[in-house]
């Protein structure tokens, strides 16, 4: 139980100093770390910033596209509902069959909440597009070479 605890300690001295990635930095001396360097490499592979970039504008088009397919849907229900209510009163007792709007109740609910978790996401996007934009200067020097953002370091 004391080594758990001491464990726990430590762990949270690390996060309270950020280590282990404060220990991540740049001494002009050594250059860039390996380790930081090899997530660069990471992110250079996988396109650079520009990928990043067209990914977080991507993000407009799905959300675009998602809230369009949920009103469809909703449309469809609706129009569902009302075609229900108009055979509803042209047969009278005839139509025996359970109310559209009994019927799809779940599936509203379910439609609700769609929209609620896309409003969220489309928040988390203007973040997202906010912070990318307000550290662009600093991720585009991710794209260049390793020499050249030693260069850059300050002495």
């Amino acid at each position: 139980a004391k080594v758990a605890a001491s464990d726990d300690e430590i762990t949270a001295l690390f996060k309270q100093f950020n280590l282990p990635h404060a220990l991540n930095a740049i001494h002009p001396e050594e250059g860039v770390p390996e380790g930081l360097w090899n997530r660069i490499c990471d992110v250079k592979s996988r396109g650079g910033f520009q990928h990043v970039k067209s990914m977080v504008e991507g993000l407009s088009t799905v959300s675009t596209n998602s809230e369009t397919m949920i009103e469809d849907v909703n449309g469809d229900l609706m129009k569902e509902q009302t075609d229900d209510e108009m055979i509803r009163q042209q047969y009278g007792s005839k139509w025996r069959r359970l109310p559209s709007s009994a019927l799809n109740q779940h599936l509203h609910q379910q439609i609700q909440g769609y929209k609620e978790k896309l409003q969220v996401a489309k928040q988390s996007d203007g973040v997202i597009s906010s912070k990318l934009e307000g550290n662009k200067e600093f991720i585009e020097k991710l794209d260049l070479t390793r020499e050249e953002l030693e260069k850059k370091v300050p002495v």
